[in-house]
């Protein structure tokens, strides 16, 4: 952690956004356990570790500043070989509710839950896929509506 400490400590950081993650589809039980051990560090610890380290400074902050914590549109309904990013998913959607309710007066905090999004991820062959601009833009308009 001392790493995020030491890369922003010279930075006024308004805006935490936790979005990072890959993807892979595989049967549960053919799962590698060090596989799945990354994929929860990269889809939900890293969210826990970057806003425990950054959190003080961003209550501190004046004005108000915001956590956009990225959830994703699997964790409402799960899908055989993707158990995983689902579960994480999940988590980190409980996560975002738990820091609301803890320090929603104090700053903005939401979890978007976004539909499928054409990013380097996916391609955007889905029906309703919609552009990460598109997506973007309308999690920018709701900060301060939530």
């Amino acid at each position: 952690m001392n790493m995020i400490e030491n890369e922003t400590k010279d930075l006024d950081i308004a805006i935490l956004i936790n979005n990072v993650g890959y993807g892979y589809i595989e049967d549960f039980v053919n799962d590698a356990t060090e596989l799945m051990t990354e994929y929860i560090n990269v889809l939900f610890k890293s969210y826990i570790y970057t806003t425990k380290q950054l959190l003080p400074r961003l209550l501190a902050r004046n004005p108000k500043a915001a956590i956009i914590n990225v959830a994703s549109n699997p964790q409402s309904t799960p899908l055989s070989k993707i158990t995983i990013y689902a579960s994480c998913k999940v988590a980190t959607y409980i996560f975002t509710k738990g820091l609301i309710e803890s320090y929603g007066k104090q700053m903005d905090i939401m979890v978007v839950l976004p539909s499928t999004t054409a990013t380097g991820f996916n391609d955007g062959g889905y029906f309703g896929t919609i552009s990460a601009d598109t997506h973007a833009k309308s999690v920018i308009d709701a900060l301060g509506q939530v």
